[in-house]
């Protein structure tokens, strides 16, 4: 839990938490038809929000910044392999490895 009492440092990782819910529903909104627009809007918050975490440390423990951190960075790579499903990629066997490769990140 974040405890803005402490520290009013911690007041930007929860803006940059809510800016990347808008981007995404932004994204979802208005760049339907722009499927690689849509992953780069979920990538720049995302990077974003990572340099606020290694930059502000919001969270109390170093237990939960570290959990954090590694969700940050599992939506990261997650989106970075999503970039593989559009039409920069036109092997369908690359394609298929890359979601072994997500579902594998999941897991």
């Amino acid at each position: 839990m974040i405890s803005l009492r402490s520290t009013s440092s911690a007041l930007w990782y929860c803006m940059t938490f809510y800016i990347r819910r808008v981007a995404f529903a932004a994204s979802v909104i208005f760049l339907a038809s722009f499927p690689f627009l849509q992953i780069v809007s979920l990538i720049v918050p995302t990077m974003l929000i990572l340099i606020v975490l290694s930059e502000v440390k919001p969270m109390p423990s170093k237990y939960e910044h570290k959990l954090e951190m590694f969700d940050n960075l599992t939506i990261l790579g997650l989106t970075y392999i999503l970039l593989c499903f559009t039409e920069f990629v036109y092997d369908p066997v690359a394609r298929y490895k890359m979601g072994y490769a997500m579902i594998l990140l999941v897991i």
